[in-house]
C-alpha cells in the first residue's frame, strides 16, 4: 500500500500572478518540476508552522512580508510513479514585499499569469492545488 505524506504547498499571490519555483535535480522527487512552495510536515509541526518555515527556507519569505489569506481543505494526489499518496495542504500568502532568493532546492522561479500555467511542466496536482488555494476555478487547458 502506497504511503501517505503531508506536504504544504504554499501559493504566493503578487497583484494577478502567483509565484511558482522549479525544483533541483538534488530533491527526493519531481526533480525539475514546477511547484509551488513546499515541504513535508514533520510531526511536531502543524501544517501553518511548515508553510511559513519553508517559505523562509525555500525564498527567504519573512512572516511579516506575507499575509495569510486562506487555508484550504486538504487535498489527497495519488501519485503511482512514487508509490505515494500526497495529502496536500494548500495555503495562500499576499505577498506584502518578498524579494526571492533560492535556496538550493529550486534552480529558478517565475511570477506567472495563471492562464501561463499550462506553458510549465508541473509537480502532480498543482493546477488543483492553485484552485483550492485561490478558491477559483481554471479554464480547462
Amino acid at each position: 500500500m502506497a504511503e501517505t505524506i503531508h506536504v504544504v504547498t504554499c501559493v504566493l499571490r503578487r497583484g494577478s500572478q502567483v509565484l511558482i519555483l522549479k525544483r533541483s535535480t538534488g530533491v527526493r522527487t519531481n526533480k525539475e518540476k514546477w511547484a509551488g512552495v513546499s515541504g513535508y510536515v514533520e510531526p511536531e509541526e502543524t501544517p501553518i508552522e511548515t508553510a511559513y518555515k519553508e517559505m523562509e527556507e525555500e525564498i527567504s519569505a519573512r512572516q511579516d512580508q506575507v499575509r495569510l489569506v486562506r487555508e484550504a481543505e486538504p487535498l489527497v494526489f495519488d501519485d503511482t510513479a512514487h508509490d505515494t499518496v500526497w495529502m496536500v495542504h494548500p495555503f495562500l500568502f499576499d505577498d506584502l514585499g518578498v524579494e526571492v532568493v533560492l535556496d538550493w532546492e529550486h534552480t529558478e522561479h517565475a511570477w506567472i499569469d495563471l492562464r501561463d500555467l499550462g506553458s510549465y511542466d508541473t509537480v502532480i496536482g498543482l493546477r488543483k492545488t492553485l484552485e483550492a488555494a485561490l478558491d477559483i476555478t481554471l479554464p480547462e487547458e
